[in-house]
């Protein structure tokens, strides 16, 4: 398409170029002259008959029409050292016919044209003209795709945000606490320029809590309250696990040239389930399957920042308790999470 387009644009050129020269009245002789080793071009305005023939020789149509030796002389000198090959020679002869002579003629110089862009048609200066950012914004690629999926991998803890703190035998184990995440995302390109886009980025994902507590302490409900205490033998693991399904959505910038990337945004999600899991020293395993009062709505804030085509860095927060609101213990506490998107 490229090509064709500056096809056009010369061949519109060399229309233009002859259509100025080609008024009424008009003779325009083109012809080679072998003497010259030239291809020559005279434009006569005038009714005066030409012989064919002569066109063929520069000097014999000078003469034809009434100029001197001298005077001719200089012309075909002038031609042969290229004086006029940019450049248009207006005569008056004798006979009153007025001439304009040029030392190539426009066909050439299409043709010398259609070779100075002979290497710029090449395809592969097209491709290195588009990496150097030779393009419109229009035409310019997207910086994010259509689609992506992504795998969070990081790790999980709690805050309090209430002046009653719970539980110490509530917290946890900072490394053995893991998030996780299947993300399935949709990027829809809001505005492109040379080298910054913005997009609405959107797609549900599966996401998983891991809250590894301390020591060998758990966690119970009874009687509609969560407790955290210390169960009754040594435990290898002891851990919340509690899924969700969430929607991120999130405005998304990236930085064509340097590749840079940054989004913003929140999510919703809804609980799925959730159990605790214990393991004792001697390898015996435990899972119980209860609500343990959690709060079957979630929401919070999110942030990503990373390169294109490589990890991500992200941070997640719950602004809606883990727990519900009743609960004495466990009151008021938000989950955050932190890790790598790949």
């Amino acid at each position: 398409m490229k090509k064709l387009l500056v096809l056009l644009s010369l061949i519109s050129f060399q229309t233009a170029y002859s259509m100025e020269w080609a008024a009424a009245d008009t003779t325009i002789l083109s012809f080679s002259d072998n003497s010259l080793n030239k291809r020559v071009t005279v434009i006569s305005t005038g009714n005066k008959e030409i012989d064919i023939p002569i066109t063929f020789n520069l000097e014999k149509l000078l003469t034809e029409l009434g100029l001197g030796k001298d005077e001719t002389q200089n012309i075909l000198n002038d031609i042969q050292n290229d004086k006029y090959r940019n450049d248009t020679l207006k005569v008056m002869s004798p006979s009153g016919q007025k001439l304009q002579i040029v030392g190539i003629s426009p066909h050439q110089k299409f043709l010398e044209k259609m070779d100075d862009f002979e290497e710029a048609l090449d395809e592969d200066n097209w491709e290195s003209a588009d990496n150097q950012n030779n393009h419109s914004p229009e035409s310019s690629p997207k910086f994010f795709p259509r689609s992506d999926f992504g795998f969070y991998i990081g790790l999980n803890n709690y805050k309090n945000s209430s002046t009653t703190a719970p539980s110490q035998l509530s917290k946890l184990r900072p490394w053995s606490s893991r998030y996780l995440a299947f993300s399935f995302r949709k990027n829809a390109t809001l505005s492109k320029s040379k080298n910054l886009d913005l997009a609405f980025s959107y797609g549900p994902e599966f996401a998983i809590y891991n809250l590894m507590f301390e020591n060998s302490n758990g966690i119970v409900n009874q009687d509609g309250q969560v407790t955290f205490e210390t169960l009754g033998y040594e435990t290898k693991k002891s851990k919340l696990t509690v899924p969700y399904i969430n929607l991120p959505l999130l405005l998304s910038l990236g930085t064509k040239k340097q590749g840079f990337k940054l989004s913003l945004g929140g999510y919703m999600g809804y609980r799925i389930g959730s159990h605790t899991k214990t393991k004792d020293t001697d390898g015996n395993k435990e899972k119980i399957r209860d609500g343990f009062n959690l709060n079957r709505f979630n929401y919070g804030l999110t942030s990503e920042i990373g390169k294109k085509g490589g990890l991500s860095f992200f941070f997640r927060y719950d602004l809606k308790p883990l727990f519900k609101s009743n609960q004495i213990n466990a009151k008021d506490l938000q989950a955050y999470s932190f890790g790598i998107r790949l």
